[in-house]
Order: structure tokens, then C-alpha cells, then sequence
């Protein structure tokens, strides 16, 4: 499947690039809910607690 066929889902894990160390997939992140230009994800070790934070939808992945 071509990434412009992807559709993200409630459940789908994000790998982040370049959050804490500058490396690829260094973080990741579940999505709880899907909006307009934001997905809300489910995220851990931010300052060391769980959170859920408002991510924008990026559509050049």
C-alpha cells in the first residue's frame, strides 16, 4: 500500500523522528481520537508521566 492510500485509524501507533535524540523512531505515540488537522495520542515519558497530547496531522509522511 502507497503512503497516500494510508488512512490512520483509532489505535494506530506513530513513530516520531528526532523528539529526544535526534535519531529516527525515537518516540512513539498511539492515536486516541482523530480531528480536522490533529489527532489526540496516547504518549508516554513526556517528563517522565503518561499523557494524551493534541499531535498535527503531518501529510507529507
Amino acid at each position: 500500500m502507497g503512503e497516500e492510500e494510508f488512512e490512520p485509524s483509532v489505535g494506530d501507533i506513530i513513530l516520531y523522528d528526532n523528539i529526544f535524540i535526534n535519531q529516527e523512531h525515537d518516540h512513539i505515540g498511539i492515536i486516541v481520537e482523530i480531528q480536522n488537522e490533529y489527532f489526540r495520542v496516547a504518549e508516554g515519558n513526556i517528563g517522565n508521566i503518561s499523557a494524551i497530547v493534541k499531535s498535527p496531522i503531518k501529510t507529507n509522511v
